[in-house]
């Protein structure tokens, strides 16, 4: 791998850990959005709930329906699940092999398999590529973190 694959992984892996501990953190789900019956000209608070009662209230006049509703999509189980998700990718995207064939002069410089003046080098983008697509797909992957503590914007630059 190279220094930048290496930090993507880690900045993704630490981002990932926060929300799974924010999730383990809150109130178990599964949530739920509650919106009273309203009569005409009524203006109901909606509400977010779980099994252990009302979480939230929501205004009315500050969108409280559609908030509920977004809220409730939240749900701990869901977002753990989510994480889960996230983290099998990331290995199955690390896991991914450089091109490493019999002739030594095909394979990549860093496969592992690699011999001759070229072996131990960096990735060939034109034999192989893995660390390009993999750089491509991290990149991918960071850009909802922006906002996150640790968020480097020349992980949003073309190269």
């Amino acid at each position: 791998m190279n220094d930048l694959i290496d930090e993507l992984a880690a900045f993704l892996r630490a981002c990932w850990d926060e929300t799974a501990q924010a999730a383990h953190d809150a109130t178990g789900g599964p949530w739920w959005d509650e919106h009273p019956e309203e009569r005409w000209g009524e203006q109901k608070d909606a509400a977010v709930a779980s099994s252990e009662g009302t979480l939230a209230v929501l205004p009315y006049d500050k969108n409280g329906h559609l908030n509920a509703a977004h809220i409730a999509r939240h749900d701990p189980d869901g977002i753990l699940a989510d994480v889960e998700a996230k983290r099998a990718l990331l290995d199955d995207l690390l896991a991914d092999p450089h091109t490493d064939v019999e002739d030594s002069f095909y394979s990549c410089p860093a496969a592992p398999g690699a011999v001759g003046p070229r072996a131990g080098g960096p990735c060939d983008p034109f034999e192989c590529g893995r660390d390009e697509r993999l750089e491509r797909r991290l990149k991918l992957l960071v850009r909802p973190y922006r906002k996150r503590e640790g968020f480097n914007s020349a992980w949003l630059e073309e190269r």
